[in-house]
């Protein structure tokens, strides 16, 4: 997950900072998304919802042509 979460800020989608501690406990790395991080992931997003209406047609598809009828005949 952390090397992930590296390339992802190599890349300029993520930045870093070190966060101390309030309750005395080891420091930790918080990641924030950048503008540029935030439009990739706009992007993957909208490619997902164009790939999910390609297969939503494809089954409907197959549903009207292919899908047995309740007869048992196939078209």
């Amino acid at each position: 997950m952390y090397t992930l979460l590296r390339r992802m800020e190599h890349r300029g989608l993520l930045e870093s900072e070190w966060e101390r501690s309030q309750t005395g406990g080891p420091e930790r790395r918080v990641y924030k998304v950048t503008k540029m991080g935030a439009e990739a992931l706009k992007s993957g997003l909208e490619s997902i919802v164009r790939r999910k209406a390609m297969m939503d047609d494809l089954a409907e598809f197959y549903e009207k042509n292919f899908k047995k009828t309740t007869g048992g005949d196939e078209k």
